[in-house]
């Protein structure tokens, strides 16, 4: 299997980046959620110590062949590269884009517009990485709609897996710097109407943690499948995020209340020390995602007027 991998990374994989030594591993790490089922973290690690402390920091990093090198000889899942400001390239990360090899019209448009660029399927198979050079205002995460890009302090866990219908690449990197900020522009949250009101002045119109939950998960496809852990991409800290900018839409930026419906969900490891050494150590995680959801989170606060009309709720 390991050798597969390797030839894709070898033949595929522009040689822009293969001079780059910005290379580290990664690991596939099994954990089990609350209702017994598996998924896997992909945990990025220093192809120099096999450890993931400080896999951010330049001086654990190295070249391509020696990262190869490392990989064929160790426990480790694939090669990761690490972008930085330091360098001109870009990655658009699109999750969850193809599905019943259906490549979803927003996906579509995108990988239209970056037509050229080095383009490869994920670890999943359901979603695409584009590479290109470019400079946008910083990382963007638009997770919600499957959209992120990255410029920095990013490793995108790489395939190497060029064999799609959907994919409209080469081995060349081109630079598609207005389409990037257009497409930054694109995706920054912006606030929504209709459904989505600012916040109350008081948390006192805020219905309960049970009212917020259910029409959460009513209402939201998204939220529903993140809060009973039912389509989780592995990435748990990326799953964790996602839903705390879901509950910052449904609680209006209460931190309080985003702690309290997290930790009913799939996704709290509290007492589990599998996210972090002990309890305190994990809440601390917690309030501090929290606190970062609540300051880059788009206004889009969900008005509960709204379920008063009659209910276009999701099928179940």
């Amino acid at each position: 299997m390991k050798e597969i991998l390797i030839n894709q990374y070898k033949e595929n994989i522009p040689r822009e980046l293969q001079d780059c030594p910005q290379w580290i591993l990664f690991q596939k790490v099994p954990r089990t959620n609350r209702y017994g089922e598996i998924k896997f973290a992909k945990i990025p690690t220093s192809p120099l110590t096999l450890s993931s402390t400080d896999w951010n920091s330049k001086k654990m990093w190295t070249s391509f062949e020696v990262a190869l090198y490392v990989l064929v000889n160790s426990k480790a899942d694939g090669l990761a590269f690490v972008l930085s400001s330091g360098d001109p390239f870009v990655c658009i990360d699109l999750d969850h884009c193809i599905e019943n090899d259906s490549l979803s019209l927003p996906a579509k448009a995108i990988v239209e517009t970056f037509t050229g660029s080095y383009m490869e399927l994920s670890q999943s198979k359901q979603g695409i990485h584009i590479f290109c050079k470019g400079q946008v205002p910083g990382n963007l995460n638009s997770q919600v709609n499957g959209v992120e890009i990255y410029q920095g302090n990013h490793c995108i866990a790489m395939t190497g897996d060029v064999d799609s219908k959907h994919l409209k690449g080469s081995e060349t990197l081109i630079d598609y710097d207005k389409e990037l900020n257009q497409l930054y522009q694109d995706y920054t949250p912006r606030i929504q109407t209709r459904a989505f009101s600012e916040a109350p002045t008081s948390t006192e119109e805020l219905p309960d943690s049970s009212t917020i939950i259910d029409t959460m998960c009513r209402f939201n496809q998204r939220a529903r499948e993140l809060f009973y852990g039912s389509n989780l991409s592995g990435d748990w800290s990326k799953d964790d995020f996602s839903l705390l900018l879901l509950l910052r839409s449904f609680t209006h930026g209460n931190s309080e209340l985003m702690e309290s419906i997290f930790l009913q969900s799939a996704l709290s490891r509290l007492g589990e020390n599998s996210k972090r050494r002990n309890e305190e150590s994990y809440l601390k995680y917690l309030r501090g995602s929290i606190q970062k959801a609540n300051q880059i989170g788009h206004q889009n606060f969900w008005d509960y007027q709204f379920i008063k009309s009659p209910r276009r709720e999701l099928s179940r």
